[in-house]
């Protein structure tokens, strides 16, 4: 493999030790939806990738396979991380099935995908990336080596829209196995889908172009990565350019204040503090993220998976037992049942409810992948050392030099602001220690054993430390984090360090007795507003902030670690909107419509407007709280101010 145009590249699994409230999300994703997925109805409570025919209603088709792959990748990732025997003998049995039940040539899953064409090898790209995990897991070179075989038996060109995502999974067994027609084979199969769809928003002319990207946004997100891999492949900066100017659209224009791309369901410029994106283009944009850092180590990329993966991720799902999730989530949704979607496309619908299947099965699969991926990414190898990118408690054992080096990662981050990393290690050696320092950081510093370090912490670059470390080195980084107010679309919104803060609501959790996909222990809710929401920001008073203790779960309102208390009036007249007829809109690949459908709706409102607000401010003063984003399920993130 051609290493050297990697900057970064992932640890083992194996060396990677989550702890504190990590470990503890993901032993609540095992307890919950990862480990019941059964829950979300069909297709995983089917046999999933065990069959070479599935079929439901008379039929095959390739989506149950898409949605249990979805599922296997982040099952098999969290399992591993905490060597959950149960949760990966479950996906061990997939993968083992497949592997034993192959064709002649090769030809790896269900009979009916074999067809070339009309998307139908879409699946098998979400497949891969579990089972090439799988491999980093467990070291059998059987796997790579079937999945080679599967390529090398040329059975689909693969460009037909997602399928040609199948790239990713060729220069990942490339790269497994060092066989240099798979890298032919991924340059091929990418020149002609570039060929074959040259109005797709993500061709490298495209991305290059000033024209802004309006394709289905987790498309989008699967589509851009494959240049960047390319580049790390191949050395060729005309992929990377390409990669990195569509990102750069991306977070200019469409990206919502959480850090996702606004896609609900397709990509749009930002207009609103009602603008959503699917819970599915968390995992989707944040893993390409990915690619992207350890192409350039541009620090921005970690900093946008951080805000995502900090906020928007625990934000759109149930955080008291991760037994649920919506479809689309958004920086203010004052109601979320089965008749609140406030976006166009199902509006008035279940789809901004928490529910183990808020509306169709890609999220209930994608949410899997999310927080596992975050702790995977938390260290990386450089050539020269290691570097530590996204924080939070754990320890990585793990070799640099050929030599033993155990690092124990201490922090409450993002919760606080102080990093301590203990070195432990048999004897003395030289390397580079780099410490991502984020954007939103201007006063970092770094104590070395007790003692000021003098090296440059810049915001928004990549900390280098090179030294000779010996056993019981101890590092402290220290990012303090300040309250920013921020303009945005009518409003305001704070934020401190990674952390975005919403409105303190009091949520009143009903169960939907109507709802089929749920089971005893992960129900389906609708969800209530029990305390006033309707406030306008006095931005003249300065907002203060207060620490409190961390507790197990730090990731619920009544369990929150900080508080920012701002000072606010009372609106009159500003209310949850109560409609007897919603205009739904509908998409396909290739047309959009809309009808007019009747019921009894419930949508939060948009922000009032400055005279709205003029004629209906209270005179009296309060102070409330608002605690992080992620801690909410009902929220006001972007308040009116006066």
């Amino acid at each position: 493999m051609q290493e050297s145009f990697f900057k970064f590249k992932e640890v083992s699994p194996t060396e990677i030790n989550p702890r504190g409230w990590l470990k503890n999300w993901l032993d609540m994703q095992a307890r919950g939806l990862t480990g019941h997925i059964e829950a979300a109805g069909y297709p995983f409570n089917g046999p999933g990738w065990e069959t070479r025919n599935l079929v439901e209603g008379g039929q095959d088709d390739w989506w149950p396979f898409e949605q249990t792959a979805y599922w296997l990748d982040g099952a098999v990732r969290c399992a591993g991380l905490l060597h959950n025997k149960a949760l990966l003998a479950r996906v061990k049995k997939q993968f083992d099935y497949v592997l034993a039940h192959h064709d002649e040539d090769g030809y790896l899953g269900p009979h009916f995908m074999k067809a070339a064409g009309n998307n139908h090898r879409w699946p098998h790209a979400v497949f891969f990336r579990a089972l090439m995990h799988y491999y980093k897991l467990t070291g059998d070179a059987k796997i790579p080596a079937a999945a080679a075989k599967h390529f090398k038996s040329r059975t689909s060109p693969h460009i037909f829209h997602r399928e040609v995502c199948n790239v990713e999974a060729m220069l990942a067994v490339f790269g497994a196995t060092g066989n240099k027609e798979l890298l032919l084979l991924a340059q091929d199969t990418y020149k002609n889908w570039v060929k074959n769809n040259p109005k797709n928003d993500a061709t490298p002319k495209n991305l290059l172009s000033s024209r802004k990207p309006f394709d289905h946004g987790v498309s989008f997100n699967e589509f851009i990565k494959l240049p960047v891999l390319l580049y790390l492949y191949t050395g060729k900066k005309e992929y990377l350019k390409a990669a990195q100017n569509g990102y750069k659209k991306l977070f200019k224009d469409m990206s919502i204040i959480d850090g996702v791309c606004l896609s609900a369901e397709h990509l749009d410029t930002v207009k609103s503090a009602l603008d959503s994106h699917e819970t599915c283009d968390i995992s989707a944009q944040t893993w390409a993220l990915g690619f992207m850092f350890a192409a350039t180590g541009d620090v921005k990329y970690a900093d946008f998976a951080e805000l995502a993966l900090l906020n928007a991720l625990p934000g759109a799902v149930n955080t008291h037992t991760f037994g649920g999730l919506q479809y689309f989530s958004a920086p203010n949704q004052i109601v979320a049942a089965n008749n609140s979607n406030h976006n166009l496309f199902h509006r008035g619908q279940k789809w901004m409810s928490y529910r183990p299947n808020p509306g169709t099965e890609c999220c209930p699969g994608e949410v899997n992948r999310a927080m596992p991926n975050y702790v995977l990414k938390q260290f990386l190898k450089a050539s020269d050392g290691l570097a530590a990118l996204l924080y939070g408690p754990q320890i990585i054992k793990t070799k640099i030099n050929a030599q033993s080096v155990t690092i124990e990662e201490k922090t409450d981050y993002p919760f606080d602001s102080d990093i301590s990393f203990c070195f432990k290690m048999s004897r003395a050696q030289e390397f580079t220690f780099y410490m991502r320092i984020p954007c939103w950081c201007k006063n970092a510093s770094l104590m070395l054993n007790g003692k000021a370090c003098k090296i440059s912490l810049k915001s928004g670059s990549l900390a280098a430390l090179k030294r000779k470390w010996t056993d019981g080195d101890k590092l402290v980084l220290s990012l303090p984090a300040e309250i920013e107010t921020h303009k945005y679309s009518g409003g305001v919104y704070f934020k401190r360090g990674p952390l975005l803060y919403s409105l303190k609501i009091e949520e009143d959790w009903k169960i939907d007795k109507t709802e089929k996909r749920q089971s005893k222990l992960l129900p389906a809710y609708n969800l209530y507003a029990k305390s006033p929401w309707n406030y306008v920001i006095d931005t003249k008073i300065k907002p203060v902030f207060t620490v409190k203790k961390l507790q197990k779960n730090p990731w619920t309102i009544n369990s929150a670690a900080g508080e920012i208390t701002v000072a606010a009036r009372k609106l009159k007249n500003w209310n949850i909107i109560k409609a007897k007829q919603a205009e739904v809109g509908y998409a396909d690949w290739n047309k959009r419509w809309t009808v007019k459908e009747k019921g009894n709706f419930l949508f939060t409102p948009p922000l009032p407007s400055r005279g709205f607000i003029q004629k209906n401010i209270s005179k009296e003063t309060y102070f409330i709280k608002l605690v992080p984003y992620g801690c909410t399920h009902l929220r006001l993130t972007v308040l009116p101010f006066k």
